[in-house]
């Protein structure tokens, strides 16, 4: 079950430990500080530390699905990565409230809102143009990723969100609230271990051997 682990460059090996015992540190004690004190004040209140810690998995997942894409050498991969990156780009366009921000109208445009649907449309409109010149061989590579390690990664991730939608719209408990955003937050646990996978499965052979060295 752990063999993607197996696969990881030794920078990941130590880094992808930490932040995800960080983030379950994160999600155990606030779901110990809703439940058993009923101090909700810090966990989802706005710029809460459940929010706080899903967009820095998403933006340290969105960094690896970057490198992954320049990094590969392979057409396949290279429009896995890109399809991916747009999603990344997606989730941290969703989680992040850029338009409190103070930033110039236009970029606030650009992130936020109508314009925001505008850019991940065009992305993944980009990818979808690409992907369709060699339908085939593109074909049988998603039916690869869909197989593997990774494919299992992003259906899980896709799972846990639907969760977190069903508590966020379904449910209007007095912890409907931390189960949304904690289910949310495991979601992207799963992501950023997909970046990792992609951007280790991307690295060139003289790149691994001198990081082991």
């Amino acid at each position: 079950m752990f063999y993607w682990y197996t696969r990881l460059d030794c920078r990941s090996k130590i880094f992808l430990p930490i932040v995800l015992s960080m983030a379950f540190i994160v999600l155990f004690s606030s779901a110990v500080s809703v439940l058993f004190f009923g101090d909700s004040s810090w966990v989802y209140s706005e710029s809460g530390v459940l929010e706080i810690s899903q967009s820095v998995l998403l933006f340290i997942a969105f960094i690896y699905f970057l490198y992954a894409f320049f990094a590969s050498s392979r057409p396949n991969e290279r429009m896995i990565s890109l399809f991916l990156l747009v999603l990344a780009w997606a989730f941290l366009l969703r989680e992040v409230d850029f338009d409190k921000m103070n930033l110039p109208a236009p970029l606030v445009f650009m992130l936020y809102g109508a314009g925001r649907t505008i850019t991940v449309t065009a992305g993944f409109a980009a990818a979808l143009i690409g992907a369709s010149m060699h339908f085939k061989k593109y074909a049988a590579a998603s039916l690869s990723f869909i197989i593997s390690s990774r494919g299992l990664m992003i259906l899980l991730t896709g799972a846990f969100l639907v969760v977190g939608y069903i508590f966020e719209h379904k449910f209007h408990g007095a912890a409907s609230e931390l189960y949304e955003e904690g289910f949310e937050l495991l979601a992207y646990i799963f992501f950023l271990v997909l970046s990792c996978i992609t951007a280790a499965k991307n690295q060139s052979g003289s790149e691994l051997v001198s990081c082991v060295r």
